[in-house]
């Protein structure tokens, strides 16, 4: 996917205007799902975080 990903200064932007999309993701195969989908905002563990696929 080539979409951008938002900056926190674009989320404040948007607050108000449409309704923002979050999902909480467990693994990198819900992590690339959610992003397939369009999801705005995803909520990761810190392990998912720091596992250099994520980047």
């Amino acid at each position: 996917m080539s979409r951008k990903r938002p900056t926190i200064a674009d989320l404040r932007a948007m607050k108000g205007k449409r309704q923002l999309t979050m999902l909480r993701v467990l693994t990198m195969d819900e992590a690339e799902a959610a992003e397939r989908a369009g999801i705005d905002i995803v909520s990761v563990p810190p392990e998912l975080v720091l596992n250099p696929q994520y980047r």
